[in-house]
């Protein structure tokens, strides 16, 4: 099985504490040769909060959507079942599939 290069970064633009709103992780896949990967979906992406703030959940990854360049997506996530953002530092692992290659990566947020 082939690598692939993946690199994400998330912010927390558009919810806040206590809200259930999506987080964006913001991800670049490409192969070993630097070639962005295009066409990737929502069952290619998997993101686990290893570490979250006290009273923090999982996420479910709830939309996968392409970006204008090639090899850059936007993941939402959002809290499972009813839970809300709480107040401290996520820490999310970020992994990436396709038929032939795998790639993972970690990201950081503070929220509050």
């Amino acid at each position: 099985m082939e690598r692939l290069i993946v690199t994400a970064f998330l912010d927390d633009i558009i919810t806040s504490i206590d809200k259930r709103e999506p987080n964006y992780v913001l991800a670049s896949v490409m192969d070993d040769d630097g070639v962005p990967i295009k066409g990737l979906r929502i069952l290619n992406f998997k993101v686990d909060p290893i570490i979250f703030g006290t009273g923090g959940s999982r996420v479910n990854v709830t939309d996968v959507t392409a970006a204008d360049l090639p090899g850059f997506y936007h993941i939402n996530v959002t809290p499972v079942r009813k839970d809300s953002w709480k107040e401290g530092v996520y820490l999310f692992a970020v992994a990436v599939m396709n038929e032939t290659a795998k790639g993972q990566t970690l990201t950081t947020i503070k929220m509050g």
